[in-house]
């Protein structure tokens, strides 16, 4: 004859099996939401970016050009004389 188990095991064990079905089930439906949440919003977001007006890349183009055409001219004239005696010159040796 098996061993019948207590009424509170058996209701027990009913209870535990719930609650691992329903963590294991609820972070399997939230996982899936947050990734077609994210793909959808990838989606959107490319959508909107490859529907952009010309205009805005060619304004960015243009701030491109005037900030390089600035730096350039601060980056090609000549340095400046030095005013005092660098330090490794002026003990002989390097810092």
């Amino acid at each position: 004859m098996p061993y019948k188990y207590p009424w509170y095991t058996k209701v027990a064990d009913a209870v535990h099996r719930l609650t691992v079905l329903s963590l294991v089930g609820g972070s399997l439906y939230i996982i899936g939401g947050l990734s077609w949440t994210i793909y959808k919003n990838g989606r959107n977001y490319e959508k909107k970016v490859t529907e952009q007006p010309v205009s805005h890349i060619l304004a960015f183009v243009l701030l491109i050009h005037v900030y390089m055409s600035l730096t350039h001219h601060r980056l090609t004239r000549r340095p400046t004389k030095l005013t005092h005696t660098p330090r490794h010159h002026a003990t002989g040796g390097p810092l």
